[in-house]
């Protein structure tokens, strides 16, 4: 029997430019490692201010530096980088 995943939707914010991107994905693995080649591709720099919400409501900021420890050099798994963007606690000063 195949199971089908379902698709979901996720917006990046990016503050540069101000504009919500929209990503579909299947899985949150998936889901990361394609923002990292996006934001790559489109130039933003390591210091952008950049929101990731997912289809369920849960949002975090994106860790340039984290997504390239897992992605360029395969430092940590895209699992581990995901728990600790998602377990980041927010510190407003």
């Amino acid at each position: 029997m195949e199971t089908t995943k379902e698709t979901k939707t996720a917006t990046v914010f990016t503050d540069s430019d101000g504009i919500h991107h929209p990503f579909t994905y299947n899985d949150l693995e998936s889901l990361t490692e394609t923002i990292y080649y996006f934001i790559i591709d489109n130039d933003y720099l390591s210091d952008e201010d950049i929101r990731v919400t997912l289809a369920d409501g849960t949002s975090f900021w994106w860790n340039f530096f984290l997504a390239r420890a897992c992605f360029c050099k395969g430092r940590i798994t895209a699992a581990e980088m995901i728990e600790e963007l998602l377990n980041t606690e927010e510190v407003i000063i």
